[in-house]
């Protein structure tokens, strides 16, 4: 019986097993996460709406099912839920999504009450490019909008769609004067994209600033026209941002050049490190040395970008090797290795570079002084720039530079005024007593008598550092004081005060000086008068 009982059950058993195995699984199939990121489309609660849209976002081409869907949120009652839609939609299309499916919903959206969500309505549909031709009519109806955000969004869109929004040039030509900083990039980019000959195009101003052998005088003009396109203010640091971030397609360099030489001529760089950082990464020629002009002038706060500047400097492009020489200087942690490779662009065969790397040991001061002696071998470098710049970073030494006073002294007969200048300037920040004095007096003396005005102002300033030991001079400051140049008439003035007791001789000129000299210059010649005297009072026995 047992036997009977076990073959019965072992035989059951088997049966149910194969028919386990022909019988369809009773579990629940998976959920694909775009799946159930659309179910929460429809969830009561706004937030939990706007979640899902953000994660849908986040899935790029994985959420192309999901378009129409998106775009239905366009008409959500919930403000927030039409922004995250049409943020949404703007990321699916940078992420080369096709929106067929909501490219209605995004024209009707240009025309949202609230700025955000038609905004991100125009950016999404520029990303489409010509996709989005048939918006052009609207976004044309946005560049009046009440909003700039909106404005530079419409503009921004127009030169994304291309040729198709050609019509449009027109109307963006009416706001290349837009009150917004952002406004007025983004229409002349447009406009640039549209019609590159057009009036207001962009182009012939980065071609100046791109330009290494424009005329000064141009590339003066250009950085003006730069400074009133980009304006002032907060608006203008968010607009370079955007520049830099989220330039046009065919025009990127353009506006990143734009964008770079724009925040390397205010105060604002420092605000731009992290997208001009990111600009260097992929950037070259003029505008790699836009964008380390830049970096340089956010000084500190580029710190990070110091390994990619001092790559920089063995680039093939002279123009890029100056302006990452400056910008180590700028940027970089002050250190033995720092000082290393600065003086090591002393011997580059550009002299742009040469005198870049000058001027950064002289902005070090003291913890470059074992780069002195290179600076020493600078001043006899082939070209006048060079030799002022290294004038004036030895001068910047100080004290710590009095063995090379003789260098600087043979340079007040340079044939170069510059050079002579830099010489001047630099001596006076040195302190010399007995005969050193003596001899950088008469040397500063000698350089009153140069034919160019800079290097008799410098060498002034220089004199009144020594007071009472250039008491020579007082024959040729008497002189002075009828020179047509008030800025000589100034620095004799202030060098007789500073010879104290020894101008004596000096009371009646500058008594006559005070009545008939101006206003500044009449104030200068009191106080001398007054400096004067009471030396006088405390020499008198």
């Amino acid at each position: 019986m047992r036997t009977v009982a076990l073959t019965v059950a072992l035989g059951i058993g088997a049966s149910l097993l194969a028919c386990s195995k022909d019988t369809p699984s009773t579990e629940a199939p998976e959920v694909r996460p775009v799946e159930t990121l659309m179910a929460e489309l429809d969830a009561a609660k706004p937030e939990a709406r706007v979640v899902a849209l953000d994660k849908l976002a986040a899935l790029g081409k994985d959420a192309a099912e999901a378009v129409s869907a998106i775009g239905a949120k366009l008409n959500d009652p919930d403000t927030r839920v039409r922004i995250a839609a049409a943020r949404a939609l703007d990321q699916l299309a940078r992420s080369r999504v096709a929106l067929d499916g909501a490219l209605d919903g995004l024209t009707r959206a240009l025309t949202d009450p609230d700025a955000e969500v038609a905004a991100a309505a125009a950016d999404a549909l520029g990303h489409l490019g010509a996709q989005a031709a048939g918006a052009v009519d609207a976004l044309v109806g946005l560049l009046g909008a009440e909003s700039d955000r909106v404005r530079a969004a419409a503009a921004r869109s127009l030169g994304r769609i291309g040729p198709d929004a050609e019509k449009a040039i027109d109307a963006l030509a009416a706001r290349v004067k837009d009150e917004s900083a952002q406004v007025r990039l983004w229409t002349r980019q447009a406009l640039t994209r549209l019609q590159a000959n057009h009036a207001e195009s962009l182009r012939t101003l980065t071609e100046t600033l791109s330009d290494p052998d424009a005329h000064l005088l141009l590339r003066k003009r250009a950085e003006m026209m730069l400074a009133e396109l980009v304006g002032e203010g907060e608006g203008a640091v968010e607009a370079l941002r955007v520049a830099l971030e989220e330039a046009t397609p065919g025009l990127e360099d353009d506006l990143r050049l734009i964008a770079a030489r724009s925040a390397a001529l205010g105060d604002r760089a420092g605000e731009l490190v992290e997208p001009l950082a990111a600009t260097l990464e992929r950037a070259e020629g003029a505008l790699e040395a836009a964008t380390l002009d830049a970096l340089a002038a956010a000084g500190d706060k580029a710190r990070a970008a110091a390994p990619r500047i001092e790559a920089a400097l063995a680039d093939a492009d002279a123009r890029v090797r100056a302006s990452a020489t400056a910008a180590l200087a700028a940027v970089a942690e002050t250190s033995s290795k720092t000082v290393a490779a600065l003086k090591a662009r002393l011997s580059d065969e550009a002299a742009d570079v040469r005198a870049a790397a000058a001027r950064g040991l002289g902005q070090m001061g003291d913890a470059a002084a074992e780069a002195l002696p290179a600076l020493d071998l600078a001043l006899a470098d082939q070209t006048a720039a060079v030799r002022a710049a290294a004038a004036d970073a030895i001068g910047r030494f100080g004290d710590g530079a009095q063995s090379h006073m003789t260098a600087l002294i043979g340079r007040l007969k340079d044939s170069e005024p510059t050079v002579r200048a830099a010489a001047a300037r630099a001596l006076g920040q040195m302190s010399a007593a007995g005969d050193d004095a003596r001899r950088l007096a008469a040397a500063l003396i000698d350089a009153l008598g140069d034919d160019v005005a800079a290097v008799q102002t410098a060498a002034l300033a220089s004199l009144r550092g020594l007071g009472a030991e250039a008491r020579d001079a007082l024959p040729r400051l008497l002189a002075m004081l009828a020179s047509s140049s008030d800025e000589i008439r100034s620095g004799a003035v202030e060098a007789l005060a500073a010879l104290g007791a020894e101008a004596e001789k000096a009371l009646p000129l500058l008594e006559a000086l005070a009545e008939t000299g101006g206003e500044k210059i009449g104030a200068l010649a009191r106080k001398a008068m007054a400096e004067i005297r009471a030396a006088m009072d405390r020499a008198a026995p």
